[in-house]
């Protein structure tokens, strides 16, 4: 366990926490995204490098009520894939926790700069802001998409202004 905070406890949410409390998991995921949005058990256990050791779990008397999957695609970034509060939680700090926790983590494993992928529909970017996340430049979100074999994809992310997804930076220096 990272830490407790005010009956709120955050820990490391390796495979075998997935696993166990993946039913509360995907229930929270699915009430904050949504639709097509919501993720399945296989994108919750994919293994990815360095997400059981960047990735965390909020509870409270056992139950969810938050999480972070992050995971590490170079020897520089980590990446935020998912991040999500349950309702009656928001406001509390819970997501900041999670962000500083994430932060702390890819610090300890010598990652620099934290990245994060988000459409442009959810009303999300004060809260990134809020934790020193900015917009990624044009020319930084061209170098990520090659960094992340997505150049075939760059017409969702540029031009910056007509987009459907956005990415966030976040130096860890």
């Amino acid at each position: 366990m990272i830490h407790t905070d005010k009956d709120m406890n955050f820990g490391i949410l390796d495979r075998l926490r997935v696993e166990y409390h993946l039913r509360q998991i995907i229930q929270l995921d699915r009430n904050c995204f949504g639709g097509k949005r919501a993720w399945n058990k296989m994108q919750f256990l994919a293994d990815l490098p360095g997400k059981w050791s960047l990735s965390l779990l909020a509870k409270q008397l056992n139950e969810v009520q938050g999480f972070a999957i992050a995971s590490c695609f170079n020897s520089q970034f980590v990446h935020l894939h998912r991040i999500a509060v349950a309702n009656d939680s928001q406001g509390r700090g819970v997501g900041k926790e999670l962000i500083r926790a994430v932060e702390a983590a890819a610090k300890s494993n010598g990652l620099t700069a934290f990245t994060l992928e988000c459409p442009c529909d959810l009303k999300v970017d004060d809260f990134y802001r809020s934790v020193g996340f900015r917009q990624a430049s044009k020319e930084f979100t061209h170098e990520y998409l090659c960094l992340k074999k997505k150049v075939e994809s760059a017409h969702l992310y540029l031009p910056i202004d007509g987009s459907s997804r956005r990415i966030f930076l976040k130096s860890l220096t």
